[in-house]
């Protein structure tokens, strides 16, 4: 590597200076009221430094106001920007979506001088005058990427690593009354090299900054671990005390109290070193997991000579363990499976700043949708987010901020270990101090069981250095890292995107580790399908424990058109078109970016249940009941159920499980069927697990986990009605047509399709029924090639040539069957018709496909198109949100209805969406219930849109470019495609959810309304 530059932003050796060493987070309250109460803004000596600063933007260092941190420098003419806050998302300079490639020249440790834009920012602040006497501790939550800080025009210090804290200590720069703070913060820096995660590229003072009082004589730091002994019963306590100023000390008070608010543990020692060890054991204790979060409170009072409390520490205490037996992940003994997501801090208006209430709003989502485990991607993240993982119950992975995916990672072309960072010396430090920032700062949470090195930076000698300070520093909790691989160093073999056929792989290795998935199940765009297999497969196999999905949120980016719109934006929709892109790749989310859920996430809900209902005689009532959890019980529930009859409920109740279901057990039970059955009527019954009371941030009768059953086969539509008046037939030269009592219908010679129908006077198509084997490509499909593979079945019927149309009349009805090819290797495509008196049309399709090379088909059916006014629809079928062919689990076969327009899934890059699955009939109709009613002889799959399939593949970038019209086209298959997504960039849609077969028959009836 050539000689560094003299920058401190391009010294890889250079990323601190000043600075404090990471510690336990924490604050330092004078009192056990305000600790008890926890809030530290109450604290006579803390001072909020959020708000506006005055702020200057250059477009490089060369440019930025090199004297500002001066004292008599004149910054009130500046403007003024709010901190925390990214300066892109303020209006300076360009937010920048990357993966894997850097936003700037790729040359270690160099950094663009042309383009690296500074921030400047400056205020003033005051001292209140009862601080005097303590250390004036300037506290940065976060500060992207790399900052110098002056107080009154004397530099304190420098500091590198984007997502932890930095704080300095300022007590020799203050003076009475007013004090100039400057900080300048560097977009990019040596640094960024090591923060090249899949997010938004922005810059800027991220998280709070404030400034607190610690007196002389204080806590330092703490560690506290919270075990179990051997049999997993009473609580090992251990405490780790360091003090500093120690002259002034006289003891050191612990408080341990239960969720009752009940001392279970009190010891006073003396103060005589700087380091102070307490041990104790908690009998019958009460131990902490993502099912039973207990919690147990902790206070460090620490007290002078005269008695007087001087620094008192407050902690939240989870007794737990964690430790790798007989191939699997135990906690607290248990093999728990970790039901994962990752997740990124982001926000649609904010972008990296995200507040306590978003965080709240991110942790209800994942307890409703049975998310047990989160993945801190690719950073560590606000401290608030642990607290309330440690509070509600959520597994977490806490991630150093480490990535250097530009420079080559383990499973990529070109990597080699002379390239990587990962194995460079000079960069070794680096990784260590990142590394310790994050376990210092959050090694006293519960919820975090396990440490990860970092994200795609290669391997090598500075991965091995840090997970060897790790497992030094903490023996609590188990290390990862991905790319690791099966290296020794990684207790856990956690790979990405890995398919169900490798995971039985790697279990043929023998290997004695568990493997858990860092990322799965790509969420990009329409998404998620076949997620149910990967977790049969994990299910069955124990030293599979599951996974984290990529990812939790849309990172999309809120605008507005110039009419009010607003709209998401994605990477390239920002600055020049020479900024580094890729494109809609952030938009990986199972929930949009205003943290609206998606169709998926009910999905991933029932496949992340933990609790399953099996009927062992179903014509008898007799089921069974497993509960999945480790450590809770069915006391909190109530299994609720009910039976209906095409939406109608006819029976239902409260199961009585007779006593509680516990954890890991199976529980017979019966329900006795009361209720009157009509002939040709299809009987469900429906299982509900849910709250009888508030439970957590689940309100009372909220669902966790549901079951359908068939209780009677599917009966096909009956014929309709031969007796409503007599058919008569004519015809010219491009036209048959036939006439009813109360309609027309136009069969066009040319096409084989029926063009036009009439009904009571109303025109009810403005596009004939015609074949339709095309879906939207999705993400999954674009990334796998179907849209090219596949291109020859778009608009199919104008390659169709008709080769026979034959018209008659019997037994009082018209049978119309045409026979036609398709111009894809000579398809046989046959749709025979028949008209009864009453209006409705029986459609029956066969489709054959060519015995040459042809892709296999996106979708096999045919739609229509109804004119103004058809806005409403009612189905019976899955639902109540879209569904797919390898993603249906999460959706019951019930009545639902709705408007045509809430249909469609608004993904930002326009896709196919709004499928409903096992579709019995569909009713599309106006206000008035006039319409068409379709019916399947067998299920069928549905969409309706206010657009066309070809206005929606018309190149379309974002959901706003989507011109919702007054027509509303109905698609009536046989079968799509499934979703797929194993991962959003090759993999494909899984066999068994494609159309592979060579012949395919269907049958439907179109009746008027």
């Amino acid at each position: 590597m050539t000689a560094f530059a003299q920058n401190k932003w391009e010294q890889p050796m250079v990323f601190r200076e000043g600075k404090r060493q990471a510690y336990a987070w924490s604050f330092p309250y004078r009192s056990m009221d305000k600790a008890i109460v926890g809030d530290k803004t109450q604290s006579a000596f803390y001072s909020s430094l959020n708000g506006e600063w005055f702020f200057n933007w250059a477009v490089n260092p060369a440019q930025r106001p090199k004297d500002f941190y001066k004292v008599d420098y004149q910054v009130n003419d500046w403007p003024t920007i709010p901190v925390p806050a990214n300066w892109q998302m303020e209006g300076y300079g360009t937010p920048i979506y990357t993966n894997v490639k850097y936003p700037f020249k790729m040359d270690p440790p160099n950094i663009p001088t042309e383009y690296n834009p500074v921030g400047s920012y400056a205020r003033t602040f005051a001292v209140p005058d009862s601080w005097d006497g303590n250390q004036i501790i300037l506290h940065f939550g976060a500060v992207n990427s790399a900052m110098y800080v002056w107080v009154n025009g004397q530099q304190v210090g420098y500091s590198q690593d984007s997502k932890t804290p930095a704080e300095f200590d300022i007590t020799q720069y203050i003076q009475k009354g007013e004090n100039k703070l400057a900080v300048e913060v560097y977009r990019w820096c040596d640094g960024s090299y090591l923060e090249d995660q899949d997010m938004w590229r922005l810059s800027g003072i991220e998280r709070d900054v404030y400034l607190y009082a610690l007196p002389h004589t204080h806590i330092q730091d703490f560690f506290v671990k919270g075990g179990l002994d051997a049999q997993y019963k009473n609580g090992l306590f251990q405490l780790d005390v360091a003090l500093e100023g120690i002259d002034n000390a006289s003891v050191l008070e612990v408080q341990l109290l239960d969720a009752a608010g009940k001392l279970v543990y009190q010891e006073v020692k003396p103060i005589t070193v700087n380091d102070i060890s307490f041990e104790a054991i908690v009998p019958e204790v009460d131990k902490w997991s993502a099912e039973l979060p207990n919690l147990y409170d902790l206070y460090l009072v620490l007290k002078n000579k005269a008695g007087e409390t001087i620094d008192v520490r407050d902690s939240k205490v989870g007794f737990r363990t964690v430790e790798i037996k007989h191939k699997q992940l135990l906690v607290n003994g248990q093999p728990v499976l970790l039901k994962g997501v990752n997740r990124h801090e982001h926000h649609e208006y904010n972008g990296h700043v995200v507040s306590e209430a978003s965080m709240l709003r991110d942790i209800t989502l994942m307890k409703q949708f049975n998310i047990n485990a989160v993945r801190c991607s690719h950073y560590p993240v606000d401290p608030y987010w642990y607290s309330l993982c440690d509070q509600y119950g959520l597994y977490v992975i806490d991630e150093a901020n480490i990535e250097s995916h530009g420079m080559g990672s383990l499973w990529n072309d070109g990597y080699t270990l002379d390239k990587t960072l990962g194995n460079n010396a000079d960069w070794k430090a680096a990784h260590l101090d990142r590394t310790m920032n994050m376990v210092e700062r959050d090694k006293n949470f519960p919820s975090v069981i396990i440490w990860s090195l970092g994200n795609e930076a290669g391997s090598g000698q500075n991965f091995e250095a840090t997970a060897r300070w790790v497992k030094e520093r903490d023996n609590s909790r188990l290390v990862q890292y991905e790319q690791a691989w099966l290296e020794s160093y990684t207790d856990i073999v956690c790979p990405m995107y890995y398919k169900i056929e490798q995971m039985e792989e790697f279990l043929s290795l023998n290997d004695h580790r568990p493997m858990i998935q860092c990322e799965y199940s790509h969420a990009m765009g329409n998404s998620n399908g076949n997620i149910m297999d990967y977790w049969q497969l994990i299910r069955k196999e124990p030293q599979l424990q599951g996974g984290f999905i990529w990812d939790w949120m849309d990172q999309g980016i809120a605008q507005q058109l110039p009419n009010g719109t607003k709209y998401w934006a994605y990477g390239g929709d920002f600055g020049p078109q020479d900024v580094p892109s890729d494109g809609d790749f952030c938009l990986n989310g199972l929930i949009f970016a205003d943290q609206t859920p998606k169709p998926a996430l009910f999905e991933v809900k029932k496949v992340y249940q933990d609790f399953w209902i099996s009927a062992t005689d179903l014509q008898k009532g007799k089921f069974k009941l497993y509960n999945e959890s480790f450590f809770r019980n069915t006391d909190a529930l109530e299994l609720y159920f009910e039976i209906k009859a095409e939406g109608k409920v006819v029976q239902n109740g409260i199961v009585d499980l007779k006593t509680s279901v516990k954890p890991q057990e199976k529980r017979s039970f019966s329900v006795k069927y009361d209720y009157q059955t009509d002939e040709g009527v299809e009987y469900f019954i429906n299982f509900f697990v849910r709250t009888s009371d508030e439970l957590g941030l689940l309100e009372k009768g909220y669902t966790i986990a549901t079951e359908q059953f068939e209780l009677n086969r599917f009966t096909p539509a009956i014929k309709q009605s031969t007796e409503q008046g007599a058919l008569t037939l004519s015809e010219d030269e491009a036209k048959h047509y036939v006439f009813g009592q109360d309609f027309t219908l136009v069969f066009d010679k040319q096409t084989g399709n029926i063009s036009d129908w009439k009904y009571k006077g109303r025109d009810l198509l403005r596009r004939g029924l015609q074949p339709n084997f095309w879906r939207v490509p999705t993400n999954n499909d674009r990334g796998n090639g179907m849209h090219n593979r596949c291109r020859v079945w778009y608009d199919v019927q104008s390659k169709r040539t008709v080769n026979a149309l034959n018209v008659e009349k019997a037994d009082g009805l018209v049978k119309v069957s045409t026979k036609s090819i398709i111009n894809v290797g000579q398809s046989v495509f046959n749709v025979d018709y028949i008209i009864y008196p009453d209006g409705a049309v029986e459609v029956d399709v066969y489709f054959e496909k060519s015995k040459g090379k042809v892709p296999e088909l996106p979708r096999l059916g045919m739609n229509l198109v109804m004119p103004d006014g058809y806005d409403l629809v009612e189905w019976y079928g899955n639902g109540p949100h879209e569904s797919y062919s390898d993603r249906q689990n999460g959706v019951m076969v019930d009545v639902y209805q709705g408007k045509v327009l809430e249909q469609h899934t608004p993904y930002v890059w326009p896709q196919e969406s709004g499928n409903k699955t096992q579709v019995r009939w569909m009713k599309i109709m106006n206000q008035a219930g006039e319409g068409f009613l379709i019916k399947g002889k067998q299920p069928l799959e549905m969409s309706t849109h206010h657009f066309t399939i070809e206005e929606l593949n018309n190149q379309l970038t974002h959901y706003y470019q989507i011109l919702q019209r007054n027509i509303t086209e109905v698609n009536i298959d046989l079968k799509q495609r499934g979703v797929g997504g194993d991962n959003s960039w090759g993999y494909d849609t899984h066999d068994a959810y494609k159309l592979l077969d060579n012949k395919y028959h269907y049958t439907f009836t179109i009746c008027p309304l």
